[in-house]
């Protein structure tokens, strides 16, 4: 057919086959395509405006080109395809975007209460993604879903399980990751400045261990520098290390699989280190608050302590300093010495 719009432009559409839609039902179609385009709304291009409305696994695709790859980290780009592949694909991929509504967002929440933290991470991911394409949609269906409640998941350690954790450690058989552990425990890394770690960043003779930017957390994005000082024992193990660690390519850690490759893991020794010392809760990253608490009562201040650790903010360094009933009653006995009261 033939018509022409509000703006007197002439178009041609098809209204289908002709051994499909009869003649009648064509001239039908055509007498309603007119009286519409001349009252302002053209249904042929409002069809072809929604087919070209992209499904969320097109959106997925740009956005991991356009803004994970460039502009977040390898782990968090390798964590938002493990997130999208688990969570958001089989429940929205197929789906344009100006399909998935706030309902539908809400019930598949919902629906993962059992695993809270993985529920928010993907619902924040979607978030992320509507972000990305606020070009074309109008509202950002995940803004009002209230995620899950969560709770701090790191384990605060006593004296006597950081002894108990130290002695299942050292009586482990892979040298390597020993050290690699003991190495956080020294300095507060974090595990992956160590699994990444070379030769080249150690200053031995001046017990300093200069961490580059890209291996650190944000580092390149926010041209963070950072230097762990080294104890004299952490110094002495590294030497000791260095003479004996079978590796040529420079790597502090290299696999025990292929010495040729760096480390990827710890997990297999860490799982061990459980098991023997009966912390089954204790995680890898637990050694790094257990740093900063041990220095906060041990008289370092937090702008010191936010410096080793190489927190950008102050606050992220509270929340690793544990403080408890011992370090509470030092606070309210300091301070009722100096009132005197009787």
């Amino acid at each position: 057919m033939f018509y022409r719009d509000q703006r007197g432009r002439q178009k041609r559409r098809s209204l289908g086959k002709t051994d499909v839609v009869s003649l009648d039902k064509a001239r039908k179609k055509t007498r309603e395509a007119i009286t519409d385009a001349e009252r302002g709304h053209d249904h042929f291009d409002a069809v072809a405006v929604a087919k070209s409305v992209p499904t969320l696994e097109e959106v997925w695709a740009d956005y991991l080109e356009d803004h994970a790859k460039p502009k977040k980290s390898a782990s968090s780009v390798a964590e938002d395809k493990r997130l999208w592949v688990r969570h958001v694909q089989p429940a929205f991929g197929k789906l344009q975007i100006t399909e998935i509504n706030r309902h539908d967002v809400r019930k598949w929440h919902a629906k993962k209460s059992a695993t809270p933290y993985e529920a928010n991470r993907a619902l924040a991911l979607l978030s992320v993604m509507f972000t990305f394409s606020s070009h074309l949609v109008v509202v950002n269906p995940c803004l009002t879903i209230q995620k899950f409640p969560e709770s701090g998941r790191q384990t605060v350690m006593s004296e006597a399980d950081f002894s108990k954790l130290v002695t299942a450690i050292e009586e482990d058989h892979d040298g390597g990751a020993v050290l690699l552990i003991k190495l956080l425990m020294w300095t507060g890394a974090r595990r992956g400045e160590a699994l990444k770690a070379e030769w080249g960043e150690f200053d031995l003779e001046n017990g300093m261990w200069n961490v580059p930017s890209e291996h650190i957390k944000g580092g390149v994005r926010h041209s963070k520098v950072l230097s762990h000082a080294l104890p004299d024992a952490c110094v002495k193990a590294l030497q000791k290390w260095h003479a004996i660690a079978p590796s040529n390519t420079g790597y502090v850690f290299p696999s025990p699989k292929d010495p040729n490759r760096r480390r990827y893991d710890v997990s297999a020794i860490w799982k061990r280190v459980r098991r023997r010392s009966g912390l089954a809760t204790v995680r890898v990253h637990d050694l790094r608050h257990h740093f900063a608490t041990v220095a906060v009562r041990n008289g370092v201040s937090l702008e010191k302590v936010q410096h080793a650790l190489g927190h950008s903010d102050i606050r992220t360094t509270l929340r690793y300093a544990h403080f408890g009933d011992e370090d509470r009653h030092q606070v309210s006995g300091a301070v009722a010495q100096v009132l005197n009261l009787s």
